[in-house]
């Protein structure tokens, strides 16, 4: 019916009815009239008085417990108003969750109705308990601005919002859902709450150390204890104090050794409820027992712990620094510098880093720096690109610069020695070594053949030339003359000049005799060297050795990499001989490389195709060991993935994928958060150590592992060398996920496989939290290598380990 209908209707009734009937068809037309268009509910104004926080296991209950309020703000309540309240993510409280009385007594007594201006409170609310949600409340006689007030005793579900919804029976409550309380898994933050340093004989204070609740409940309602270890090199002098308002019980403080102080709360004794509570070590005290060495700074660390106080998960924190008071570093230096052939010597007498406490001696103490040699007039511009410059280390007193230079003015200096002491505010003078070269013109006509002059000539092994090949040999007369121009070196250096494409150097027994360093063998950019412990072996023997170089083009090979995609092929294929079993033989390539993460060496395997070998690149060389008789190039392979632009292992993705240890997929995704299966590990543990490529063997060693598969080869290297194991009854489970903690474990594994065994104390396991028992022990070993650290973050050692971030710990395994 429309509007225009029901008029008809009423004015119809009205011109034939007497006035008592039309008086209540009027009444039931409004009536009709208000259920056809809308209800008009009131707008109570409904809120909460507080929203906490609180832990999953804890109640809410008593006086600072949120309190609902309901307001007739518009003084339409009835006389007896019904309305319900339901929880969502909370239950009521049960009976026995209260000292006395039931659920409904206590929520019945601490209910009321607050009068505004009045000041007074009634208690005309009942409330009863329809289910662990649900609760009917009834109120009467509500007057104008009056409140309902209802405490909200509740416990959580689960994580997340806790909330309550009011509904109304008689629609003039509004009907709203309001948050009163976050329930989240207890959480403690500790931090100090500035920073401190103290000075070599001095008494240091350390700053507040606060330990405080992020979620209300995470303190233990009982007496616990709280240890705090420094580490050795400091001991606790003074306990300091604890300070909070908030718990009122016992509060303790002692020091049990030079290194451990044990704070003792009761926790049960709270000042209030529902608020996150803190407790802070004040005036603590502590003495640094080993004093600063030289020019460095020391950090003194505390390790925080608590077996009663779940919420504290073992923590390392900063407590403050140790200084030298006055650090004022000058170099005290005598040195000569002496021009040979092809190289500038600089011999040290004295080279100390001083100050008024201590004198290090650079040249014999174990200070390994890094010196760049540059002329005086061009060090701005050097510093400003280091990673591009030569460095030379001191070695038995002596820095030996592989390059003639002109004469002139020059400056020998540490990079990182000046980094360490600007902010000391040194001049340059003060740590730089100045030296100024006049090059003798006519030693350098006599060192390049002249006959005249009475100069030394440059050593010559004898070479004889035949088709593609050059054999060289070192008789003993020029074997002393070898021996003599390498002093101060590390090693006997050997050139041979030739363009054949295939090099030998044959040593004999009689010549070897003399010598007591390695001897590098080089022709152009490429360096063998026979180490000086198979070269005395040699002489123990009494036998003769040859190496060879062979750079001849390998049609099969080179036409392998044409066809690839790659960004810079460094040499052709070359191989590497011996007439002995000397092992693996040390390669060195002398060139500039352009990108270090990309670069790498590979090797032809039996699949006729590349496999990563384990190298050193540097700036101006790649180091690596070659096998006899096998095929190798040095490439530099760039990679990227669509999906990585931003991600945190991008760098370590990219690299691992230049040394085709990893891949991506057909997209050009790399899908960095997929989760990685035991397939995947094995085959990546695999191809990093290399035990594919030459490998025969292809066996099955688990039942779920056919050898068609297409990992079987990994896994069954993977087993046979002790990477992995399988998952119980012969199961490898291939497409199950790996945890952070197996990925930790199989690392190590690796690492180990060609590395010394890495030791690590029963402190450094007892360290491990939040991990199974059985990994605790790697996981100790790869904090200790330094493996876990770009990952820590990342890493949940009992969830499922990632893509990226096996990628990550990988590079981590193989870094230089």
């Amino acid at each position: 019916m429309t509007n225009y209908d029901i008029g008809n209707v009423l004015f119809y009734n009205l011109g034939g009815m007497n006035v008592k009937r039309t008086f209540r068809i009027i009444c039931a037309s409004v009536l009709i009239l208000s259920m056809l268009f809308s209800v008009t509910y009131a707008s109570s104004d409904n809120s909460v008085n507080r929203i906490i926080d609180i832990a999953t296991d804890q109640k809410i209950i008593g006086p600072n417990a949120p309190i609902l309020k309901i307001e007739n703000d518009e003084n339409d309540f009835y006389e007896i108003e019904k309305f319900k309240l339901k929880l969502e993510n909370a239950t009521w409280l049960d009976d026995d969750d209260f000292e006395s009385g039931t659920f409904e007594e206590n929520m019945n007594k601490d209910s009321y109705i607050y009068e505004f201006g009045e000041g007074t409170v009634g208690s005309s609310v009942y409330i009863e308990k329809r289910s662990d949600r649900t609760v009917k409340v009834e109120v009467y006689n509500v007057g104008h601005d009056n409140q309902i007030r209802i405490p909200l005793y509740t416990k959580p579900v689960g994580e997340g919002s806790m909330n309550v919804e009011v509904e109304s029976y008689s629609h003039t409550i509004s009907e709203v859902i309001l948050t009163y309380a976050f329930s989240a898994h207890k959480d403690i933050i500790i931090y100090f709450n500035s920073e401190s340093s103290f000075k070599d004989k001095e008494i240091g204070n350390i700053p507040g150390l606060k330990i405080e609740e992020t979620v209300s409940g995470s303190f233990p309602n009982k007496e616990g204890t709280i240890q705090i270890k420094l580490q050795e090199g400091f001991k606790w002098v003074e306990p300091g104090y604890i300070h909070t308002d908030e718990f009122t019980g016992k509060k303790e403080v002692n020091i049990v050794d030079d290194n451990t102080l044990n704070i003792i709360l009761d926790f049960s004794k709270k000042s209030n409820n529902y608020i996150c509570r803190s407790v802070e070590l004040r005036n603590a005290k502590i003495e640094a027992i080993d004093q600063v060495n030289n020019y460095e700074e020391k950090v003194a660390k505390i390790t925080i712990s608590s077996d009663d106080i779940d919420a504290i998960d073992t923590t390392k924190i900063w407590a403050a620094k140790h200084t030298k008071d006055k650090m004022i570093y000058h170099l005290e230096k005598d040195f000569s510098v002496e021009q040979k052939v092809g190289k500038v010597i600089l011999d040290f007498k004295k080279l100390q880093l001083k100050n008024e406490y201590t004198v290090t001696d650079i040249v014999y103490e174990k200070e390994d720096y890094d010196w760049v040699v540059v002329k005086e007039n061009e060090f701005e511009e050097v510093y400003e690109s280091l990673d591009t410059q030569k460095k030379y280390k001191i070695n038995n007193g002596k820095i030996t610069i592989d390059k003639s230079l002109k004469s002139g003015k020059y400056i020998l200096f540490s990079p990182e020695l000046i980094s360490k002491l600007k902010y000391k505010k040194m001049g340059l003078d003060d740590i730089n070594l100045k030296f100024e070269l006049t090059v003798d013109t006519q030693r350098k006509r006599n060192s390049s053949g002249s006959s005249g002059g009475g100069g030394s000539s440059k050593p010559k092994a004898t070479i004889s030339e035949k088709g593609n090949r050059a054999s060289a040999k070192i008789d003993k007369r020029n074997m002393d003359t070898f021996i003599k121009e390498s002093k101060g070196d590390s090693y006997i250096n050997v050139p041979i000049t030739t363009d054949k494409e295939e090099v030998e150097l044959t040593l004999n027994s009689d010549t070897l005799k003399k010598v007591e360093k390695e001897i590098r063998m080089e022709n152009k950019d490429l360096v063998m060297i026979l180490k000086k412990d198979v070269l005395d072996n040699l002489k123990k023997d009494n036998e003769d050795v040859s190496i060879e170089l062979n750079k001849k083009p390998m049609a099969e090979s080179m036409s392998t990499l044409k066809s690839s995609k790659y960004s810079k092929i460094y040499t052709q294929v070359f191989k590497v001989d011996a007439s002995k079993d000397i092992g693996r033989i040390p390669v060195i390539y002398n060139t500039k490389i352009k990108d270090k993460k990309m670069t790498n060496v590979f090797v032809l395997g039996k699949d006729n195709k590349l496999h990563f070998v384990p190298s050193k690149v540097e700036e101006n060389s790649i180091k690596f060991e070659a096998d006899k008789d096998k095929e190798y190039v040095i490439i530099e392979k760039n990679v990227s993935f669509n999906d990585l632009n931003s991600h945190w292992a991008k760098d370590a993705v990219e690299s691992l994928a230049s040394k085709n240890i990893i891949s991506g997929f057909e997209n050009g995704e790399f899908k960095p958060d997929d989760n990685l299966d035991r397939a995947q590990m094995a085959t990546i543990l695999v191809k990093t150590l290399g035990l594919d490529t030459f490998n025969e063997d292809n066996n099955k060693v688990f039942d779920d592992m056919d050898t068609t598969n297409w990992a079987s080869e990994y896994v069954y290297l993977a087993k046979e060398n002790e990477l992995i194991n399988g998952v119980g009854n012969n199961k490898f489970d291939p497409n199950g996920n790996l945890t952070g903690e197996q990925l930790i474990q199989c690392t190590i594994n690796a690492y180990e496989k060609n590395n010394e065994k890495i030791e690590v104390t029963k402190e450094e396991i007892e360290e491990i939290s939040s991990s199974s028992d059985w990994a605790k022990i790697a996981i100790a070993k790869a904090k200790k290598l330094g493996l876990e650290d770009n990952i820590l973050e990342e890493l949940s050692y009992k969830g499922n380990a990632k893509r990226s971030q096996a990628a990550a710990i990988i590079s981590e395994l193989i870094k230089d």
